[in-house]
């Protein structure tokens, strides 16, 4: 059992600190045991919370045995990381912002992130881009190359160097593209499914859901998306579109709200994270209240966070390739030739 694994592990400890753990855990097996006696004759079909706080209690054995840090899967944004405490199998992240704003950017930034980087194998499901197109976003970002060059195929001596260096690993990578011509739910979930059946994948991006409606009720897809996760027990990323109306003021331009949000109520209640990505560049602001520099950034408020604190940070932004970074990792004086940072170690960086 891994349980007893993990009391093993621990007994090879010798620091003082060490064997306090190690008795911590003796005390947490003792009562996994006394629970297992106590509903070992339960037939319930509906499970006990004694089998519940079990499972928890041995979830929590495995991970301190292991220190793996942040649990979950990680965005490679060390801040978001450590806010959401990673992303949860059968979770819903909804990535939302205003037109323009890089929501689709920052979906494909974060499925980079995981799938080129840390090898975990997802699907990226696009109803609004036909796979080629997908594609290409993805080499622009990847390569650090402008997307506008690549579709017109004005490529220099050292940009050719550069995709051949970095397209290797995207295509090493363990990504599924796949496109609809349905908007309805029932050929979007029997594919999800069966991809994740087949490919044995970790994590769903969905692309353009807002444009599907449930079959028989004509209402928003979303809480089916939060029922597909729990189902196939991985997370599942969605964007969402904000189309309410800009205040005139610098303060409303920079501090995007829920209440803009196409089906506010259903995203906000099925999304066990909602973020907004912003960029004040776009309204020509180029410093928040803090005197802090917002030319190349883009400002992320947590505005639901079911684990964690809610609140805002920047990242860097490329507008021309869709590349996010975390803070000041991107030589925006090298603009053709820079490395997309990714850290292995999140949790030992600062919030």
């Amino acid at each position: 059992r891994s349980s007893d694994l993990a009391i093993i592990h621990m007994h090879s400890l010798t620091s003082c600190e060490g064997r306090e753990v190690f008795t911590s855990k003796v005390i947490i097996k003792n009562t996994i045991l006394h629970m297992n006696k106590s509903n070992e004759n339960r037939q319930e079909e509906l499970l006990h919370v004694g089998t519940c706080t079990k499972r928890s209690l041995e979830r929590l054995i495995r991970r301190a045995a292991l220190n793996t840090g942040t649990p979950g899967l990680h965005s490679g944004f060390y801040r978001l990381d450590e806010a959401v405490c990673g992303f949860q199998e059968g979770e819903l992240i909804t990535i939302a912002g205003r037109s323009n704003m890089g929501r689709l950017s920052l979906e494909m930034s974060i499925m980079r992130n995981m799938a080129v980087e840390n090898k975990i194998p997802v699907l990226f499901y696009s109803l609004r881009y036909v796979k080629e197109a997908s594609v290409d976003r993805l080499i622009a970002l990847q390569a650090g190359l402008p997307l506008r060059n690549l579709l017109n195929g004005d490529i220099n001596d050292r940009q050719w160097s550069i995709l051949n260096d970095k397209m290797d690993k995207l295509v090493q990578a363990p990504i599924i593209i796949e496109d609809s011509l349905h908007f309805e739910e029932g050929p979007i979930c029997d594919m999800c499914k069966n991809a994740v059946e087949k490919h044995h994948l970790k994590a769903i991006f969905l692309d353009g859901i807002e444009l599907v409606y449930h079959h028989h009720f004509e209402t928003s897809m979303v809480g089916r998306v939060k029922q597909l996760a729990r189902e196939l027990n991985v997370p599942i990323f969605i964007t969402a579109y904000m189309n309410g109306v800009v205040g005139e003021s610098n303060y409303e331009k920079m501090h995007p709200t829920i209440k803009e949000l196409n089906d506010r109520e259903s995203i906000d209640g099925y999304s066990d994270v909602l973020m907004i990505v912003n960029r004040p560049s776009v309204y020509k602001i180029y410093e928040d209240g803090y005197g802090r520099d917002l030319h190349n950034k883009a400002q992320i408020f947590i505005t639901k966070n079911v684990r964690g604190p809610v609140g805002d940070f920047l990242l860097d932004f490329r507008e021309d390739c869709g590349a996010f970074a975390n803070e000041g990792m991107i030589d925006f004086s090298e603009m053709d030739n820079y490395e997309i940072p990714i850290e292995d170690n999140l949790s030992s960086l600062p919030l």
